[in-house]
């Protein structure tokens, strides 16, 4: 069997937590195939790719037209274009994943569009072109579910991170190839060790406290939403108040134009007492953000793959639906009432959904083992059915 080129395409390098574990987890289990493969990442900070994950990367700028190649050719970082060029030349398998890549909004599809494009070229250049490990939803508009049926049934392999994605490519009709239910990468991520996240926790300069701790995994998309902002602040009060908790704000995202470090300042600075709330500000590995929520009693995870790190560590954790993958989570370990649908958020709906988590939370360690375990062996199908179909050639 000839060496395999692998380029890897999905939202990398845009200091996106959930989005470098997947990559970081993806590459550990990639490398531990037995195949001969040589691994190529796009990336929006090719440089921070390279450090991070030691794998070679270039800009994230494959052209999806003739103008757009036309304008990169000439323009001023060409040289970095025509290293992307190169690497996918030179790929045999587009590998487009994992996470959440197919969706669109009730105004718009241009980014799905642009994504769907690349994969239509990769398709058309005679590449295996695999979906791996990604989320599908939501989609609104009659022209992304018509784009979606002609361009997605023309790849070589898909696998979904849940059952959600597989009926929705079913409704729309997408016959071939196979479409595989396996589970987000993430669940195979490790903790960076205790002595690490003993010195992050030293360099914050947190104050120590004998209460317990919750985390709070905001999303920055949010921080307009005054029904949002209400809710939050309402439920740190009553975090304080009636549980008697202190807040550690732990951020997700802190580039890419949505620092959830921001939104959770945005919160902070509403509450009248604000000495029992604390907050992460470094900027961390996904490895160390596992380490610090570990830390926590209970997590209140509205980001999706903080919810992930919870399960990941065993930590209860409430989840607020801000999109209709965090909800899938719970409903894949048969825990809709361990979260909200953002629809429905209230500061009461808030408040007595997680306070139903933490009232039972001394009881829930073999349920999360469980389920852990369960999502972990899922997502392993991943890579399992990635080397048969690179053993077939």
């Amino acid at each position: 069997m000839s060496r395999e080129i692998i380029s890897i395409l999905g939202y990398f390098g845009y200091a996106n937590t959930g989005d470098e574990a997947i990559l970081g987890c993806m590459l550990a289990q990639l490398r531990q195939l037995d195949i001969d493969a040589e691994y190529f990442v796009y990336s929006g900070d090719p440089e921070e790719t390279r450090c991070t994950h030691g794998v070679e990367a270039a800009p994230n700028i494959l052209p999806t037209s003739a103008k757009s190649y036309l304008v990169r050719a000439l323009g001023r970082n060409r040289k970095n274009f025509f290293g992307t060029l190169k690497a996918f030349k030179r790929t045999t398998v587009f590998l487009v994943g994992g996470g959440g890549l197919f969706y669109d909004r009730p105004d718009s599809n241009f980014y799905l569009m642009e994504l769907l494009k690349l994969i239509r070229k990769a398709v058309e250049a005679g590449k295996k072109v695999v979906l791996f490990g990604v989320g599908f939803g939501p989609i609104h508009l009659e022209s992304t579910r018509q784009a979606l049926k002609e361009i997605i049934d023309r790849v070589t392999m898909i696998t979904v991170r849940d059952e959600q994605s597989r009926r929705l490519l079913e409704e729309l009709g997408i016959t071939r190839p196979a479409i595989h239910t396996t589970a987000d990468f993430v669940y195979f991520l490790q903790s960076a060790p205790a002595e690490r996240i003993d010195r992050i926790l030293s360099g914050e300069k947190l104050p120590s406290s004998d209460r317990p701790v919750i985390g709070v995994c905001p999303c920055g998309y949010n921080s307009d939403n005054r029904a949002w902002q209400e809710s939050l602040v309402r439920f740190c009060e009553f975090a304080d108040r009636e549980l008697n908790a202190r807040i550690l704000f732990i951020p997700m995202q802190t580039g890419g134009g949505f620092d959830d470090r921001a939104a959770a300042r945005q919160i902070t600075a509403e509450l009248k007492n604000r000495d029992f709330v604390s907050h992460i500000e470094g900027r961390y590995t996904a490895g160390e953000t596992m380490g610090l929520m570990a830390r926590t009693d209970m997590i209140l995870g509205e980001r999706f793959h903080g919810v992930i790190l919870a399960l990941n560590n065993r930590t209860p954790v409430f989840g607020l639906a801000y999109k209709p993958k965090v909800a899938r989570v719970f409903e894949e370990i048969g825990r809709p009432d361990w979260y909200l649908p953002f629809d429905r958020l209230t500061p009461e709906n808030l408040i007595n959904g997680f306070k139903k988590v933490w009232d039972e939370r001394e009881n829930l360690a073999d349920e999360l083992k469980k389920a852990h375990e369960m999502l972990r062996e899922k997502s392993r199908g991943n890579f399992t059915l990635l080397a048969e179909l690179l053993k077939k050639g």
